[in-house]
């Protein structure tokens, strides 16, 4: 059965600090601001439905191209 000294435990547990906390600071910076901004701005007072619609409608748009595109593949083959 190991026995770790104090010294051991404190120098395991910095080093493991040191790692951990650049890291979460980079899962938040890269996961969680970018879902709240997008929270907000679908929140906010005054968002109307054009912005959406209009993202829906390139969305529908590029839908399209990409089942003409397709399309066009299957019947090269």
């Amino acid at each position: 059965m190991p026995s770790f000294d104090l010294a051991t435990v404190l120098v395991l547990w910095i080093a493991g600090a040191v790692l951990i906390f650049p890291l979460a600071g980079l899962a938040a910076r890269f996961g969680v601001v970018p879902v709240l901004h997008a929270v907000a701005r679908v929140r906010r007072p005054g968002a109307g439905h054009e912005e959406l619609d209009d993202r829906l409608a390139g969305m529908e748009v590029e839908l399209r191209a990409l089942t003409a595109a397709v399309e066009r593949l299957s019947a090269a083959r």
